[in-house]
């Protein structure tokens, strides 16, 4: 525990450290951005289904999460696409939008840091 903990500190973290979320973006199998995401979570919809972009026959659960309709033309020009595989573009098109939406028109003070984390299973990326 740390010594400010009890002093108006949540879960032991210490008080000087604040987060601001100034921007948030997603790519998701139910939903290619905030808007269908938080609808998708809202009415209740699952972003599971059966496999499309591989074959399942020989194998016993068919059930996986994709990504449907996600098209990195859409978001990236042809250069910047052919230097990224498709595991990258997944992360990189929700950190955008993150940015976009955060409107942040000037470079962070050296004082300031700026993070986007991002999420993704490990069989998303290519071997």
């Amino acid at each position: 525990m740390t010594p400010m903990a009890g002093k108006g500190a949540r879960n032991g973290a210490r008080p000087e450290h604040r987060v601001v979320v100034t921007g948030m973006g997603v790519l998701a199998p139910n939903g290619n951005n905030l808007a269908e995401f938080w609808d998708s979570l809202i009415e209740g919809r699952s972003g599971l289904g059966i496999a499309t972009t591989f074959d399942v026959s020989d194998l016993p659960v068919k059930t996986v999460a994709e990504l449907k309709n996600f098209d990195p033309r859409k978001y990236m020009d042809f250069k910047e696409r052919r230097r990224t595989g498709p595991g990258s573009a997944a992360r990189l098109v929700p950190a955008s939008a993150a940015s976009r939406k955060s409107r942040r028109r000037s470079k962070p003070s050296p004082c300031v840091e700026s993070e986007v984390p991002t999420g993704s299973h490990p069989s998303s990326c290519p071997a």
